[in-house]
């Protein structure tokens, strides 16, 4: 079974090699970004893209509060589903929200794993958080596309 037949069957929009495409396009266009936000430091002043990208991994409800305040409205679940749409989180079973193998190698997407003591026994609960790196990316994608 080849990439595409398999990402097809379950729910992925993209195949492996135009998702890393994506990654590499995006990838250049953010380092214009990143030397405008290190320009802006120097010269004590703020650009945009300090309003969006926070030092530390964020959840994704954070990150559409970010979007928002840049001027890309939407909401945690609309950015949630977005995700899963375009092939960065699993959107099928038990691994839904989870990010997929890719978005993981590219390192913008990282889970926290949080134990939760029931009456059962330990249950584990996963969260994606979003990375600096991937914070840039989809600020690219999404919010400066719309622009």
């Amino acid at each position: 079974m080849n990439t595409q037949t398999r990402d097809a069957e379950f729910g992925f929009k993209r195949t492996e090699g135009n998702l890393y495409n994506i990654i590499d396009e995006v990838g250049a266009k953010m380092q214009e970004d990143l030397d405008e936000f290190l320009n802006a430091r120097a010269c004590n002043r703020t650009s945009r893209l300090e309003e969006v990208v926070f030092p530390v991994n964020m959840m994704v409800g954070e990150l559409a509060s970010a979007f928002t305040r840049a001027g890309y409205p939407i909401g945690r679940n609309q950015l949630f589903q977005k995700l899963r749409e375009d092939g960065f989180l699993i959107d099928y079973g038990i691994s839904r929200n989870l990010p997929t193998k890719r978005s993981r190698d590219a390192k913008l997407i990282t889970v926290k794993e949080t134990p939760i003591e029931t009456y059962c026994g330990t249950k584990i609960q996963y969260t994606p958080l979003i990375t600096p790196i991937g914070q840039m990316f989809f600020y690219y994608l999404y919010v400066r596309k719309n622009h």
